[in-house]
């Protein structure tokens, strides 16, 4: 797992220069800013539920586009930041979540249009942080995610943005003895950067 993260991180981060520059291949990096909800709790009772709160979601993609083609892919990461959840025995724990993940994109249509939909698809890695500083507890639990989702390009010529709608899907422990499936909705807003 953390070989994973290293990989992703480096793509993220770093792009060789000669192939910034070959024919035929785009490169972009996109900054993001949007929401987070899980469609899902993390476990249940017959009184009550933990499920994180809704909050603001950040993120930043690295993406190559084959350009004689209508795929794409990309290093993407999604952190949602300042939720929180209620614990079972009724306290508040602040509550962080960071997705790395690597993603297919199909876009059906021209380059040359201004609105370019697309889909996507891919995996990673899902991380949740929970925390109380009042009682100084700080736990982590990291698992396999998939990642399914919708978008939209806007290229405006020198200004191109991106709207997406995107569910993280893992399995969840809700349990010594069971497991569930667990739902993440990121909603972002994307700021396309052309690299070449």
């Amino acid at each position: 797992m953390k070989r994973l993260i290293h990989t992703l991180t480096l793509l993220l981060l770093v792009a060789p220069a000669g192939a910034l520059h070959a024919q035929g291949i785009g490169w972009t990096l996109t900054p993001k800013v949007g929401f987070f909800t899980p469609l899902t709790s993390l476990s249940e009772t017959a009184d009550s539920e933990s499920k994180l709160a809704t909050a603001l979601a950040l993120g930043l993609s690295l993406e190559i586009d084959f350009r004689a083609t209508p795929l794409a892919v990309r290093a993407n990461a999604d952190i949602a930041t300042n939720s929180e959840v209620e614990s079972a025995d009724g306290s508040t724990l602040a509550a962080d979540q960071l997705n790395l993940v690597g993603d297919l994109l199909y876009r059906p249509f021209s380059r040359n249009y201004i609105v370019q939909p697309y889909l996507l698809a891919g995996a990673g890695l899902k991380r949740y942080s929970l925390s109380d500083d009042e009682f100084d507890i700080s736990t982590s639990d990291q698992m396999f995610t998939s990642h399914v989702g919708a978008g939209v390009i806007f290229d405006f010529g020198s200004v191109k943005l991106s709207a997406e709608l995107s569910d993280y899907i893992s399995s969840w422990e809700s349990s010594a003895t069971e497991s569930k499936g667990q739902h993440d909705i990121f909603g972002m807003v994307g700021l396309r950067i052309p690299l070449n």
